[in-house]
């Protein structure tokens, strides 16, 4: 992990060269300045003041699918082998080709046909 300078310079509000320090952070940001620096800190505090931001858990999903997508080669074992890539659960990745019309068939037999569910069998209670 790359080490985060304990000061940066700013220009605040016309004053320039203040130097802002890790004691200057406000206590909610304290984290963020810990993990990705003062600079981080301070353009969120000038850009985004004011607004709560929600950082997702799954942020590169949207990039994980690309992925899978690209890598993906038909098999259980290149659906397994993304997924411990990836860091996903199989079944994510599993869904992720299920939308796009992927599914892993080699190596599995089909238990039912397609459309099994609609039949056109009614049932009656």
């Amino acid at each position: 992990m790359e080490t985060v300078s304990e000061q940066t310079i700013i220009e605040h509000k016309g004053y320039k060269n203040q130097v802002f320090t890790m004691k200057d952070v406000p206590t909610g940001m304290k984290l963020v300045a810990e993990l990705c620096g003062l600079d981080v800190v301070v353009s969120l505090m000038k850009n985004c003041g004011g607004i709560t931001v929600a950082i997702p858990s799954n942020g590169f999903m949207e990039l994980e699918k690309r992925i899978i997508m690209n890598e993906y080669d038909g098999s259980t074992e290149s659906m397994q082998k993304l997924a411990l890539k990836l860091d996903l659960h199989e079944s994510t990745v599993r869904g992720v080709l299920r939308k796009a019309n992927l599914e892993v068939t080699k190596g599995q037999k089909q238990l039912f046909p397609k459309g099994w569910q609609n039949n056109g069998i009614t049932h009656h209670e």
